[in-house]
Order: C-alpha cells, then sequence, then structure tokens
C-alpha cells in the first residue's frame, strides 16, 4: 500500500540501504528488463560508494542503458493506451487486462515502473570490472541482437549474450532453461572457491 517509487535515484538508495547487512559475501545480480537497468545502476552505485561489488551480473531482456529507449514514453498514457502497450508485451493475461478492478489497483504500481524507464537518462561511467551475462528472446520487440550486444562496452569483463525462442518474456515461459544457464555461470564462480577448500 506504499506509494511506488517513480525516479531510479530513489530507487537506488532505498536498495542499496537495504543490501548493505549482506555485503560481506560473494553475491551476484539479476534483473530482467527494468531490473536489468537497476542491476546495472546499482553496481555503479556501489563502486562509487567503495562498496563491494557483484562476482557477475545476469541482465536480461533489455537494451544496454547507452542506448535511447526508441520510443515514446508509457507512464503518461492514458490508461486504455496503456494496457494496450501492456498488451503488446504479451507477459499479462486476457483476464488481468479486462479485469478493471484489479487493473486499478496495478496499474499505478505499473505507471511508476514506466515512469522510472521513460525518464531515465544515460550517464557515461567507467566500465565495470565485472563480467556480463546477458540475456534475451529472439521474439521480443522491444530489443534486438544489437541491442542486447551493447551490454559489452560497459564492462572490461566480457559480456556472454544467451539468447531463448519467445518474447519479452521468455524467462517465464523458459524458466528451466534460464535457470540452468545461471547455474552453469554460478558453479564456475564457485570452482576456485571449492578447489582451495578441498585443498586445505
Amino acid at each position: 500500500m506504499e506509494p511506488p517509487l517513480r525516479d531510479l535515484d530513489s530507487v537506488l538508495r532505498h536498495l542499496a540501504s537495504a543490501i548493505e547487512p549482506l555485503l560481506d559475501r560473494p553475491f551476484v545480480f539479476f534483473g530482467h528488463s527494468l531490473g536489468a537497468l537497476v542491476a546495472y545502476e546499482l553496481t555503479q552505485l556501489l563502486r562509487s560508494l567503495g562498496r563491494p561489488m557483484p562476482a557477475h551480473l545476469f541482465l536480461s531482456g533489455r537494451r544496454a542503458p547507452s542506448i535511447p529507449i526508441g520510443r515514446r514514453a508509457f507512464h503518461d498514457l492514458p490508461d486504455d493506451e496503456l494496457i494496450q502497450e501492456i498488451r503488446k508485451l504479451n507477459g499479462t493475461s486476457e483476464g488481468v487486462l479486462q479485469n478493471d478492478e484489479l487493473m486499478a489497483l496495478v496499474l499505478p504500481t505499473l505507471r511508476a515502473d514506466f515512469a522510472i524507464h521513460d525518464t531515465y537518462h544515460y550517464r557515461e561511467q567507467a566500465a565495470l570490472d565485472v563480467p556480463f551475462t546477458v540475456f534475451g528472446g529472439l521474439d521480443d520487440i522491444a530489443t534486438t541482437t544489437d541491442n542486447l550486444s551493447a551490454w559489452g562496452s560497459l564492462t572490461t569483463r566480457g559480456a556472454r549474450l544467451s539468447l531463448f525462442r519467445g518474447g519479452h518474456f521468455f524467462i517465464d515461459e523458459l524458466r528451466d532453461d534460464v535457470l540452468a544457464a545461471i547455474d552453469r555461470v554460478l558453479l564456475h564462480l564457485l570452482e576456485p572457491r571449492a578447489l582451495a577448500a578441498t585443498a586445505t
């Protein structure tokens, strides 16, 4: 019932404070769509604060932040037009979209998410010393392979691109495949520690 946050800086401040007690252990970030932008900018904020950095970033279903959004803003559209744009993303059932009472409850939150996305302004910063894995849907109308590949310029450690069948919400349609891809990276990250532990 709290009012939703509508700007990225506020989101980042809240997240940085919330995760502070957890930064004494290895961690990674995963973000899909707007979450990918949040994961990237939160990592930049942690670096600026001199805090520990994630061992890996999983960035899913969003063009690199250095690529302009390339569409009109959604957050200030009339309700019926906003619902039409949500429908095009193929991530919300028609039953939900046609339920006026339910949509009245969720639209303010969706508008806030779109406001964060629509009002974001990329600020060029030094590339992160963190490896990236970038996920995308082959049929995602919001991204292209080039837009996903552009994440590579934002890291000094390389960005591996993995494409999946499906649209913007391929992470729901192919959940097991996405989790398996994440598991492979995490197991690789753990190997040196596991070997060191065995040696001692």
